[in-house]
């Protein structure tokens, strides 16, 4: 199987999952709507016009928002390996 990007990855993985061929892999994709709406500010759009002012508060909030889902409780994975 060859794969190109990380979207390609992610939807393989969401694909294993989904029909149910893999048992051991939890898909968590990234919370980009999130990042487009801060109380109305897109901070995604503001990262691009702008890397240099506005890095720093981007990337800390996607390592937030991404932590908060990483804890998050997900779906138990099966015991058996």
């Amino acid at each position: 199987m060859r794969l190109y990007g990380k979207l390609s990855c992610f939807d393989c993985f969401e694909d294993l999952v989904s029909n149910k061929r893999v048992h051991w892999v939890q898909v968590v994709p990234e919370p980009v709507e999130m990042w487009q709406n801060i109380g109305g500010f897109n901070t995604l759009d503001l990262l691009y016009k702008d890397a240099r002012r506005w890095s720093l508060t981007f990337q800390s909030y996607v390592q937030l928002t991404m932590l908060q889902n990483h804890t998050r409780r997900q779906v138990p994975l099966s015991p058996s390996l």
